[in-house]
């Protein structure tokens, strides 16, 4: 922080004044501190250990929104992102105190899946927190997906910018998937905001980059905003597409009252600006989009879900058109998503839901079909 010394007057007949000190505003990230320190055991060797908010007993609502006291993550440590343990939200991670990262947080989205036997089932790739998915690749029973995502495309990616504010939090589209004689396109790179009330320190790194092609797009890379009245460290931020090119990079911000950060910088563009705490408005909660599906067929899905084929969420054992519920938040009501089904027996195949129905908080819809026999591999997906 900079002080700027009051002008002090002298006068002949009078003692000088003392100098008086102006710390300009007090800044609020946002942070109630309800969550408490985030700390990460030091290590002398490398470890990566899982973020699982379930585990550390944070963000019960699963919007992706912390308020942490103070957050570090030592050096050698990498804190990496399962995007289905964050319900695929961005991450705000908020502190009423000092932000310390020298080791990793890696938000990267997955490389797209390598190209298999065309008769297996071939499947989307996973994204960073807020990214979106590569599409998958063709096969005897699969057509190839496009990417997910605004930038999402058939044979390739454009990453998806959002704005020069990250405003809102988002992260990268994924690449299209290849033919039957190619693989998958990368997932786009995840989305998270580091905010401090006092201080953000990067000695080590922030990645959130897009997943390499296996024979499909590359995936986008995602966004990365820090805020505190100090930002400084000789670290990283990285936000580079999957294929290393400028065109398919994701933005970075850092607003602060005093800049020192004198480390590297990978963006498609990036933005180094004063903070003026007036113009700042902290992440609320209740606000952000989310869509999930809730029930097959009266069962109800595990929160959050895996989609593993070899440990399946849930076991059916029906033939009929069983009835899949979808509840959404903060989408526009009458909006209609699109369920995609991934089967190791058929073909995959994509079902439109009802219109949600309820308010913009909080709607419902359903989808009505048969699913193969074996393994399927769903998730639920909409724009508008």
């Amino acid at each position: 922080m900079r002080f700027h010394p009051a002008i002090v007057s002298i006068s002949a007949c009078f003692a000088a004044l003392p100098a008086a000190i102006s710390a300009g505003p007090a800044f609020d990230a946002g942070s109630d501190g309800s969550d408490g320190a985030l700390s990460f055991a030091p290590s002398v060797t490398p470890v990566t250990i899982v973020f699982d908010p379930d585990d550390l007993g944070v963000d019960p609502d699963g919007d992706g929104i912390y308020h942490f006291t103070t957050i570090t993550v030592p050096e050698n440590v990498t804190v990496e992102f399962d995007t289905r343990l964050v319900h695929w939200q961005p991450q705000h991670w908020l502190a009423t105190g000092d932000i310390v990262i020298d080791g990793t947080l890696d938000l990267d989205g997955h490389p797209g899946n390598p190209k298999l036997d065309p008769d297996d089932v071939q499947l989307p790739s996973l994204p960073g927190p807020g990214g979106y998915p590569g599409g998958a690749a063709g096969g005897t029973f699969q057509t190839q997906t496009t990417g997910f995502g605004p930038g999402g495309f058939g044979s390739g990616s454009h990453s998806n910018y959002g704005n020069i504010y990250l405003q809102p939090l988002t992260g990268g589209s994924g690449g299209g998937g290849g033919n039957i004689n190619s693989g998958g396109g990368g997932a786009g790179g995840g989305a998270i905001l580091l905010a401090s009330s006092t201080s953000v320190t990067i000695d080590g790194g922030v990645f959130a980059r897009g997943g390499a092609s296996s024979g499909g797009g590359f995936g986008a890379g995602g966004g990365i905003r820090v805020v505190a009245p100090l930002v400084a460290g000789t670290g990283t931020l990285n936000t580079n597409s999957g294929n290393g090119s400028q065109s398919g990079r994701g933005r970075v911000r850092i607003e602060s009252m005093t800049d020192d950060f004198d480390g590297t910088i990978v963006a498609h563009t990036y933005r180094r600006v004063v903070l003026i705490p007036e113009t700042y408005s902290p992440p609320v909660s209740g606000i952000f989009p989310r869509l999930r599906v809730t029930s097959i067929d009266g069962m109800a899905v595990p929160s959050p879900p895996f989609g593993i084929f070899d440990m399946p969420d849930i076991e059916l054992d029906e033939g009929a058109p069983i009835v899949f519920e979808i509840e959404a938040f903060n989408v526009p009501v009458g909006t209609t998503a699109k369920l995609y089904l991934f089967s190791e027996n058929n073909f995959d195949e994509q079902f439109t839901s009802t219109p949600l129905a309820g308010t913009l908080a909080n709607s419902t819809a359903t989808v009505t079909t048969a699913v193969p026999q074996g393994f399927a591999q769903g998730f639920v997906y909409a724009s508008w």
